[in-house]
């Protein structure tokens, strides 16, 4: 049996999850469902779970671009 870390697994599970995302036009839901053998519901769920991830870290990195650069020479 060999043993893989939670955080490995979490971090290929979100591999994949990035694959279906931009594998997504927004017109092949039945072809990934079929590929990746999800539910057509489960794959539009994890898409808008995607997409709403994507969409806060891109707030995050813009408010981050606000705050004043921090003094390194301490």
């Amino acid at each position: 049996m060999i043993y893989i870390p939670r955080d490995f697994q979490r971090k290929l599970a979100q591999i994949e999850q990035l694959e279906i995302f931009d594998a997504f036009t927004g017109a092949n839901i039945p072809e990934l469902s079929r590929k990746y053998e999800m539910t057509d519901s489960g794959l539009r769920r994890l898409i808008t779970r995607v997409r709403a991830k994507l969409a806060s870290s891109r707030h995050e990195q813009q408010l981050d671009m606000l705050e004043p650069p921090q003094d390194r020479s301490k």
